[in-house]
Order: structure tokens, then sequence, then C-alpha cells
């Protein structure tokens, strides 16, 4: 079933379709839009980042990455990125340029 769109996770970790994100189709699994903002697994901010899940959870460990939310208190309990602070945190981030007025 290459190429369908009933998944939400990113190409690069989806065995299922590998138009979702890039077509921006409606994902039926959810039953919401994949590139509404909403939160993103750590898989699917590695994807977007261009770095490794371990990289963000050492950047987790040292308290340097984007603001994340644990879901549960386990040491195994999911992460969460929420948009605002991945934006937040790419424009603390950023070097160079002029800001656009």
């Amino acid at each position: 079933m290459l190429g369908n769109s009933s998944c939400c996770l990113p190409v690069s970790s989806c065995t299922v379709c590998f138009d979702h994100l890039r077509t921006r189709n409606r994902c039926s699994v959810r039953g919401r839009d994949a590139m509404d903002g909403s939160d993103l697994t750590p898989v699917q901010l590695a994807d977007e980042l261009g770095v490794s899940v371990g990289t963000l959870a050492n950047w987790r460990w040292r308290d340097e990455g984007p603001r994340y939310v644990k879901l549960g208190s386990g040491r195994s309990s999911p992460i969460r990125y929420q948009r605002k602070d991945i934006d937040a945190w790419k424009a603390r981030h950023a070097v160079g340029g002029e800001l656009a007025a």
C-alpha cells in the first residue's frame, strides 16, 4: 500500500506512505492534517531538524534543546515538542543576516 495517505509519521520514518508530508494530505488515521502545527514526536522533530533522535535526547538531558512535554512520570514516558517551543528555540539560535522588517 505504498503511496496512500493514512499515516502521521514523517516520510523518513513511514513504511506505509512516502508522499504523505510532501503532498500534505489529510491523515485518515488520526483525522487531522499532519502539518497543522500539532505536537511533534522526537522522531518527527529529528527529521525536521536533520539531527538524530539521540541528539535530541542528549539536548533534553543537558537542557539545551527546545522545550518539551513529558507525557507521564516514568523514564520511558512519551515526549512531545510543541510547535511554539520549537519556533522559539530556533529564533533564539538564529545567527547572521538581517532581521526582516
